[in-house]
């Protein structure tokens, strides 16, 4: 796996390279690129997809865990591009990283093409405080895997547990060894509090698809739906048996309808996700 020094920080990174448009995706808080599981090989004939850990994530660890600030994690997103010599690209990012993808988006207009939002949220509410409160101190006082299988727990939806139980404790298991120090979550926490986009992505320009989970407990649908009320360009994809995995969850029939949208064949409608 490759790495970039960016902002004082080596961040190792994936690129399937390719002819295609750029596709960055961008994970949620303090995870690495294995959290996309097969969705870049799906992607990579359509798109040149780039993933990264976050500083000191994963293969982006480096020494001890420093201070992490929101201007760190979206310079990180820039510097990469700057690094690979990315002029404009699509951005998808997923819960706190589609924070990450949304300040692009309002800072760097015309380095965004097309925005695919999923399950995220424009603002941090008192009650996304507190679930980061819940994080920060998990990971100040778990390992790993035991911090990776409480926070599954509300990764997926209920049915979606029932009903892949044991592949899903297989998958927990690998991206425990791939996180590392969990106690770096404990600085990313902090970099997502009082922040708030509203205002700011009504000037946003770029086509959005918002996908939303019906059944996410971490980040309440109804932000999802203020995400898209927010730009003035968005779709929203409004999956209700899914919950904060929705890609996962639901798989092909998303995968194609992210596809469709960031080649602007079409635009969405409401599909059932499948169990």
């Amino acid at each position: 796996m490759p790495e970039a020094r960016i902002n004082g920080t080596e961040i190792h990174y994936e690129d399937t390279g390719g002819d295609g448009p750029a596709l960055l995706l961008i994970a949620g808080l303090g995870a690495t690129a294995h959290i996309w599981g097969p969705l870049p090989r799906r992607l990579r004939s359509h798109f040149r997809v780039i993933s990264y850990d976050h500083r000191h994530i994963g293969r982006s660890s480096l020494g001890e865990p420093g201070e992490v600030t929101f201007a760190h994690l979206t310079g990180d997103a820039l510097g990469l591009l700057d690094h690979l010599g990315v002029a404009r690209a699509h951005v998808l990012g997923k819960s706190l990283g589609g924070m990450i993808a949304q300040r692009l988006a309002i800072d760097h207009p015309g380095r965004v093409e097309r925005l695919v939002l999923v399950v995220t949220t424009p603002r941090i509410t008192p009650y996304l405080f507190r679930i980061g409160e819940f994080f920060h101190t998990l990971s100040l006082n778990l390992s790993a895997k035991e911090y990776l299988h409480t926070v599954f727990t509300f990764c997926f939806s209920p049915g979606f547990h029932d009903a892949n139980f044991h592949s899903t404790l297989r998958t927990e298991a690998a991206l425990a060894e791939a996180l590392g120090d969990v106690r770096a979550v404990a600085e990313h926490v902090k970099a997502f509090r009082d922040l708030d986009f509203r205002d700011e992505l009504r000037r946003v320009t770029a086509p959005a698809l918002v996908i939303s989970g019906g059944q996410d407990h971490l980040v309440p649908p109804e932000l999802h739906r203020e995400v898209a009320e927010c730009l003035p360009e968005a779709e929203l994809l409004w999956l209700p048996e899914a919950g904060h995995s929705p890609i996962r969850e639901t798989g092909a029939p998303v995968v194609e309808r992210i596809i469709a949208f960031l080649r602007g064949e079409a635009r969405v409608e409401e599909i059932a996700a499948e169990g």
